[in-house]
């Protein structure tokens, strides 16, 4: 490599590079589609803050970007958002309803973050609770007002039977019907890519960072900077995106509104989201 413009940083939305960041002296091939990386084109410069004690500390990111065309616009279509916005304006519907008024929706957004369903009732049945006018009156008419929310990618649900490891008296293992709650992950992974609040957080493209100007030390920060994505894109047509779907599981407790019920929810996000989210 012959050359790198570099990214001069004081980095709100980032971080400082760990450890595990940085691969000091890369050797790494560089075969393949990334044969014409001296003439690639580079990014325009984006300043970033560093969370470092030393105000005058800045980091340096020399970033090489793909060299193929990636991400074509193939035309334009409404998002999940705005067609919500169309059904809300075309039933005459204000932005915040089925609530009352903007007042009532972020009253209701607090109630649902901070308290529980017992005290939600106990809250509406304070005295001064009646001088609000609030349309609902228990914890039941403001689920009941809940569930006419907009919603985005629909849930459906299956009824699975599965067989446990307890063994009756007649030698058989039992079985216990269990309700899956899933919805359409391509669906979910074009809600994500449509979400405007990710507008300025989300990469098309993989790249390759370096520390320093010489491209001696590698630097990885986002999932878009491995040497994965910049092989797999070489394998697509041009003009295509790729669009790594990470999940996870974890048990879970619904103790707020479920009582003591346990779930096991899969997670989906995807590695063009910044990490910082």
């Amino acid at each position: 490599m012959e050359s790198f413009r570099r990214h001069t940083s004081s980095k709100q939305q980032g971080h400082s590079p760990a450890e595990e960041d940085v691969v000091p002296d890369y050797e790494g091939s560089f075969d393949g589609v990334a044969e014409s990386l001296i003439d690639a084109p580079w990014r325009e410069q984006q300043p970033y803050v560093e969370e470092v004690e030393d105000e005058h500390d800045v980091w340096m990111r020399y970033i090489q970007s793909y060299p193929g065309q990636v991400a074509k616009t193939l035309g334009e279509a409404e998002n999940m958002f705005r067609t919500i916005r169309a059904e809300q304006e075309a039933l005459g519907l204000d932005p915040w309803a089925p609530f009352a008024n903007e007042e009532e929706w972020h009253l209701v957004k607090w109630l649902i973050a901070r308290v529980g369903q017992t005290a939600i009732d106990e809250f509406l049945k304070l005295p001064i609770a009646s001088h609000m006018n609030t349309s609902f009156t228990s914890k039941y008419t403001l689920m009941k007002a809940m569930d006419r929310l907009p919603q985005g990618t629909k849930w459906k649900l299956k009824k699975i039977t599965v067989e446990g490891n307890v063994v009756t008296n007649g030698g058989q293992h039992e079985k216990e019907e269990l309700e899956l709650w899933l919805r359409d992950p391509v669906d979910c992974i074009r809600e994500l890519m449509g979400n405007p609040q990710f507008k300025n957080m989300v990469s098309y493209a993989p790249e390759r960072v370096f520390a320093d100007e010489e491209g001696k030390t590698r630097w990885f920060d986002e999932m878009w900077t491995g040497d994965w994505w910049w092989e797999m894109q070489g394998r697509l047509p041009e003009g295509a995106v790729v669009a790594p779907v990470i999940l996870a599981s974890d048990k879970t407790s619904l103790s707020q509104f479920c009582g003591d019920q346990e779930v096991w929810p899969v997670y989906l996000t995807l590695g063009n989201i910044s990490k910082e989210i």
